[in-house]
C-alpha cells in the first residue's frame, strides 16, 4: 500500500471533500446578526424612518462585504459619525435622552458595519449592540428584551472569540468541526458568566432600573393606543389589533364586571370626543359594591397617561398616579408605569362626593347638530321618564336591524347621522357616541368612558390577559334621582360573522380561544417580567435573610421549603421549569460532546471517527500527518504487538481499509462488527 495516497483525515487524498467557511463571511454573519437583534430590542423606540435606514445601511455593508467592491472611505464615515453626534447635541432633551441616546447608537452600529472592518472593529460592533440593547431596555423593560438580550450574549460571545482568531490569520477557513468549537466555547463562556450576571442582579441596588422612566418625555398620548380625544372610527383600529394590552393579577370574576375603566370623555364637537377639563369636580366618593385587589402589569407599548383598572376604581398606590374627578386615574408625572396596585369597588355606579354635576355641561352639543338625529330621538323618546330614556335606547341600539362590525365603518363628513339612519352597523363608539348624544338631546346628562371589555383568564397565575382588541367604549348617564352616574352599554354582541373570534361576547367583547401552550407561555413571560418590575431593595433583603436560614437554621428552612411545594400549582409549574432546564442541560450536553463534527458524514466516515475516538480515550491520539497503518504502528510500538487493544485495533484498520480502498460499500454485517471492535476497545481496562 502506498502510504503517502493517505492524507490527514485518514483516506487518500482527494478522497473526502473538506466543507470550510471563510472566517470573515462568519464574521460578517454573526455581525448583522447581532446588528439585527438590537434593532430588535428599539422595536417601539425608534421610528419607521430610523429602522428603514438602519436595514439599508445593514444590506449595503453585506453587499460591499461579500462583493469586496466599492467601500466608503473611513474619513467619510467618520464625517458621518461626527454629524449624528452633532444631532444627538440638538435633539436631546431632558424628556427624550434614552431614545436619542438609542437611535444614535444604532445608527453607529450601521456605519461601523460599512468599514472595512479589523479585529477591533467587529468587537466594537458587538459593544455598540450592546450599549444600544440596554439603553432600549432602561427604556422598555419588558420580557421580549430580556430574551433578546439573552440571544445578544450568546451572539457576542461567538463574536469575541471570533475576532481573536481573525486577528491571528484574518484568511483563515473553518471546517464544520472549527465552527462547532467555537460555538461550544461561546456558551462555556455564557454558562460561567451567567452565575455572576445573576449574582450582580440580585445583590446591586435596583436605582438604574427606573433609568428610562425618569427621562421619558412628556405626551399627550395615552397607554396603547388611547388619546386624549377618541373620534369616530378611531378605536376599530386598536381593536384589530391581536397584541396584548395588559395583564392583570386577581382572582376570577363574573363576566359583567370585567369593564377596565380608563378615559372620560365628557365634551363631543361634532366628530370626536374630548376631555374639556380632568378637574372639574370634587373626588368621587364609591357607596357600593365589594373591594376588589389587582396588581396591574401594563405592556411597554409607549407613553401613557392614563392608567387602567377594574370599574370602578378607588385606589392605585403607585406615587406618581392620582385620581380625578371624573373616577379615572391618571399618570401625573409622566414617567413610565408599568406595575401599580389597584382596588376596585365592583360597582356600575359612581357618585360625585358633592352630589352636583355641572349639568349644562354634560348637555352640551354643537350648534346646529344634526336635525335627523333629533328627529330621531324625539321619536324613540316621546312620552318617556328621564329615567327611562337610558333603557329605551338601550333597547333600541341593542335589537336589530343594528348589527356590530368592524368594517364598513361610515366615513362620510356625518358619520354618526349615516350610523343611526343608513348603515345601522358599526363598532362600539358609534353605539357609544349615539346613546350618548340623544340621551344628551333628551335632557340627560352623560359622556363616554373608553377602556377594555373582557379578558382570558390564565389559570395557571390567576391573572386576566387584556389584549388591544378588547378595546371598547361605553356610557355613563346622570340619575338625577339617586344623583349618580350608572353605566350602560349599548353596544350589541359580536357574532363570529362580524370578525369575532371565538365565542360570542355581550357588548362587543370578544371571548378568545388560546392553546393550553399559549397560557403556560405567557405565565412564564410574566413570571420573568416579574423579577425584573418587582424586585426592589427589599426584596433583595428577604432573599438574603432567606438563604441566610438555610444555613443557621436548616430544619426550619426545610419546613418552609416543603410548605412552599404544597400547592399543587406551585409545584407543576417548578416540575415543568425543571424539564424543561434538565432538557436544555442534555442538548447542551450532547451538542458539546464531540468537537470534530462533519456536514453529511457518511456512514465510513462515522465508524472511522468513532475508532479514533476510542483510541484517543487510551490515550493515542493520530497526528495529523499519519494514515491509519501508520497510527496503528505506532501504537504497536507502545502497547506490543500482542496486547489486545493493539490487535483489536489493527483488525478494525485492515477490514476498514479492505472494504474503502476497494470503492465498495461495508456491508451490514462487517459494520456491525467493526462497530462492535470500537466498543471493546472502550470498555477496554485501562493500561497503568
Amino acid at each position: 500500500m502506498n502510504r503517502n495516497a493517505i492524507n490527514s483525515t485518514g483516506f487518500p487524498a482527494g478522497a473526502s471533500m473538506r466543507i470550510s467557511f471563510r472566517l470573515k463571511t462568519l464574521l460578517l454573519i454573526n455581525s448583522l446578526l447581532i446588528a439585527i437583534t438590537s434593532l430588535a430590542s428599539c422595536r417601539s423606540i425608534s421610528g419607521v424612518l430610523y429602522s428603514a435606514l438602519f436595514l439599508t445601511l445593514l444590506a449595503i455593508s453585506a453587499v460591499i462585504d461579500l462583493s469586496g467592491r466599492f467601500r466608503p472611505p473611513r474619513l467619510a464615515l467618520n464625517l458621518i459619525s461626527v454629524a449624528i453626534f452633532c444631532l444627538v447635541v440638538i435633539r436631546v432633551r431632558i424628556g427624550n435622552f434614552v431614545i436619542v441616546l438609542t437611535e444614535s447608537l444604532l445608527m453607529m452600529c450601521a456605519i461601523k458595519l460599512m468599514e472595512n472592518k479589523q479585529s477591533r472593529d467587529y468587537q466594537q460592533i458587538a459593544m455598540l449592540s450592546a450599549f444600544t440593547i440596554l439603553s432600549a431596555g432602561a427604556e422598555m423593560p419588558d420580557e421580549t428584551n430580556i430574551y433578546l438580550g439573552v440571544i445578544f450574549s450568546l451572539l457576542a460571545g461567538f463574536q469575541f472569540i471570533l475576532s481573536a482568531w481573525f486577528a491571528q490569520d484574518p484568511d483563515a477557513s473553518l471546517a464544520p468541526g472549527e465552527i462547532s468549537m467555537v460555538v461550544r466555547r461561546a456558551m462555556s463562556i455564557w454558562v460561567l458568566m451567567l452565575p455572576m450576571c445573576l449574582l450582580m442582579f440580585f445583590a446591586a441596588p435596583r436605582a438604574f432600573l427606573n433609568l428610562g422612566g425618569s427621562l421619558q418625555a412628556r405626551s399627550n398620548t395615552a397607554y396603547i393606543g388611547f388619546s386624549d380625544r377618541i373620534s369616530l372610527g378611531s378605536v376599530s383600529a386598536i381593536q384589530e389589533k391581536r397584541t396584548l394590552a395588559f395583564r392583570a393579577e386577581m382572582p376570577l370574576v363574573a363576566p359583567r364586571f370585567l369593564y377596565w375603566r380608563g378615559l372620560v370623555l365628557d365634551s363631543y364637537n361634532g366628530s370626536e370626543w374630548f376631555a374639556a377639563s380632568r378637574r372639574a369636580e370634587s373626588p368621587a366618593l364609591i357607596q357600593s359594591g365589594s373591594i376588589l385587589r389587582q396588581i396591574i402589569f401594563l405592556e411597554n407599548s409607549g407613553r401613557h397617561r392614563t392608567v387602567f383598572a377594574i370599574d370602578v376604581p378607588i385606589m392605585i398606590n403607585n406615587p406618581g398616579v392620582r385620581q380625578v374627578a371624573d373616577g379615572s386615574f391618571m399618570n401625573v408625572n409622566h414617567n413610565q408605569v408599568r406595575r401599580y396596585e389597584a382596588f376596585s369597588s365592583l360597582s356600575d355606579t359612581i357618585t360625585p362626593q358633592s352630589g352636583r354635576i355641572r349639568r349644562n355641561h354634560y348637555l352640551s352639543l354643537p350648534d346646529n347638530f344634526s336635525p335627523a338625529i333629533r328627529e330621531l330621538t324625539e321619536d324613540i323618546l316621546s312620552g318617556v321618564d328621564d329615567r327611562e330614556k337610558p333603557e329605551a335606547l338601550m333597547r333600541y341600539l341593542l335589537n336589530p336591524p343594528f348589527s356590530y362590525s368592524l368594517s364598513g365603518l361610515p366615513v362620510s363628513s356625518e358619520p354618526l347621522e349615516e350610523f343611526l339612519l343608513r348603515t345601522q352597523s358599526g363598532n362600539c363608539e358609534y353605539y357609544a357616541t349615539a346613546m350618548a348624544v340623544m340621551l344628551r338631546i333628551g335632557g340627560v346628562p352623560s359622556r363616554i368612558v373608553a377602556g377594555y371589555r373582557g379578558g382570558v383568564y390564565n389559570e395557571n397565575g390567576n391573572y386576566y390577559m387584556v389584549h388591544q382588541s378588547d378595546a371598547h367604549v361605553w356610557v355613563e348617564a346622570w340619575d338625577n334621582r339617586e344623583r349618580l352616574w350608572r353605566r350602560y352599554d349599548p353596544t350589541p354582541a359580536l357574532t363570529e360573522e362580524a370578525g369575532g373570534v371565538g365565542d360570542t361576547g355581550v357588548g362587543g367583547v370578544r371571548v378568545a380561544r388560546y392553546s393550553l401552550l399559549y397560557m403556560y407561555i405567557d405565565y412564564i413571560n410574566l413570571s420573568v417580567l416579574r423579577i425584573f418590575l418587582e424586585y426592589t431593595g427589599d426584596s433583595r433583603s428577604q432573599l438574603f435573610d432567606t438563604v441566610r436560614g438555610f444555613f443557621t437554621s436548616p430544619a426550619g428552612a426545610m419546613v418552609a421549603l416543603r410548605n412552599y411545594f404544597m400547592d399543587d400549582k406551585r409545584r407543576a409549574h417548578v416540575t415543568v421549569i425543571a424539564a424543561a432546564g434538565i432538557c436544555l442541560v442534555v442538548i447542551i450536553k450532547l451538542f458539546c460532546r464531540r468537537g470534530n463534527y462533519r456536514v453529511r458524514r457518511s456512514k465510513d466516515e462515522r465508524l472511522r471517527d468513532g475508532f479514533l475516538e476510542a483510541m484517543n480515550r487510551r490515550g493515542f491520539m493520530k497526528m495529523p500527518n499519519e494514515g491509519l497503518e501508520e497510527f496503528v504502528e505506532g501504537v504497536a510500538f507502545t502497547l506490543g504487538k500482542g496486547d489486545p487493544v493493539m490487535r483489536a485495533a489493527a483488525d478494525f484498520v485492515i477490514s476498514f481499509e479492505t472494504f474503502y480502498f476497494k470503492d465498495m460499500p461495508i456491508t451490514p454485517l462487517e459494520f456491525k462488527r467493526l462497530k462492535g471492535i470500537v466498543r471493546d476497545i472502550k470498555r477496554a481496562k485501562r493500561a497503568k
